[in-house]
């Protein structure tokens, strides 16, 4: 038969559990951790209940998750803000399955939106603006800073900095 004790006690020797044999926290017996030989489980009594919280915002530590190898794994440094992806992929949905993911910038309503359902990748605001750092020069209708392999529309200006050319047989139409 289980014991309850209302007091705290400070162990100097290990304590080893048997297989399947949970810890409870709580006067109802709120969360309980197990591990059942293969899978270590932290389960709540109520569906949706309380959080894990590692610090307290003033006094934090880092999180580190290894996957596999000390080569391979996700950091969270609580000093520097970061969550940092080491060695490792960051894979959000699945094929079919996808999720949108937006990333705000520091202008009111300005962000870039992955939007699964549409399979667009949106710049939305007033401030936005696309640049392409690299200096590949284009050579061929394959090659280039920038590329896409279906049409290109420009429903502003266009400017061009350098030379336009149309591969054999293009058109060039100007309908106004």
């Amino acid at each position: 038969m289980a014991t309850t004790e209302k007091w705290a006690k400070l162990f100097k020797s290990r304590h080893q559990y048997a297989d399947g044999v949970p810890i409870q926290f709580g006067a109802a017996k709120d969360v309980a951790v197990q591990f059942d030989g293969t899978n270590l489980t932290i389960k709540p009594v109520t569906d949706d209940t309380g959080q894990i919280i590692v610090g307290d915002g003033t006094t934090d530590m880092d999180f580190k998750i290894f996957m596999g190898t000390t080569a391979k794994h996700v950091l969270f440094d609580q000093s520097a803000a970061l969550v940092t992806f080491t060695a490792t992929a960051l894979t959000m949905g699945a094929n079919t399955a996808g999720v949108d993911v937006t990333l705000h910038g520091t202008t009111t309503g300005n962000y870039l939106l992955w939007d699964a359902s549409e399979d667009d990748l949106l710049l939305v605001g007033t401030a936005t603006q696309l640049a392409v750092a690299g200096t590949t020069e284009s050579t061929s209708t394959t090659t280039g800073s920038l590329r896409t392999a279906g049409g290109l529309a420009c429903v502003g200006d266009f400017y061009a900095g350098d030379d336009i050319f149309l591969t054999s047989g293009a058109v060039l139409n100007f309908n106004a």
